[in-house]
């Protein structure tokens, strides 16, 4: 993108407020729409970027694309850095991982620096991330089909 050789980048938000942030403040970019964030089962504005829009606000709605996108979005953005156990781990072990969360949240030290690292993004943990994340692996069946369809049809790339 600095150097001409396209007109559209896509970076996290870290790097985006390190990298890209300077570029907008000095108008040589312009954001047009951040991935956003899970509250809940709805995707809302990043806190770190509260002025830029979410594709889902500009695209939005019930069509079969954007919930393709949803359906992908989900597992490929919000829960892509992760720390995953087997299905065998010791219940113990899992409540010392979230109590390690907690206190990790609450220490101010450890979140000024992981900052850079983390985005300004606390960490998550807990039963209810589990089933946030269970859930975005379930693609529905007709956004499957329409997914299929369209890398076939559209780049000639078979999904099996």
């Amino acid at each position: 993108m600095q150097r001409n050789e396209t007109h559209l980048d896509f970076q996290t938000t870290a790097t985006y407020l390190t990298q890209v942030q300077p570029l907008v403040d000095a108008g040589q970019a312009v954001p047009l729409f951040s991935v956003g964030e899970l509250d809940g089962n709805e995707i809302v504005r990043d806190p770190n970027l509260p002025d830029v829009p979410t594709l889902s606000e500009i695209v939005g709605g019930d069509s079969l694309a954007y919930r393709a996108f949803r359906s992908f979005a989900a597992p490929g953005f919000f829960f892509q850095k992760g720390l995953w156990t087997n299905s065998e781990t010791d219940q113990r072990v899992l409540d010392n991982y979230d109590s390690m969360v907690k206190a990790l949240n609450a220490d101010p030290e450890f979140l000024d620096e992981a900052k850079d690292a983390l985005g300004g993004y606390s960490l998550l943990s807990g039963p209810e991330v589990r089933d946030q994340f269970r859930s975005a692996l379930t693609i529905p069946e007709d956004v499957l089909n329409y997914t299929k369809d369209f890398l076939l049809n559209k780049h000639g790339s078979a999904l099996h």
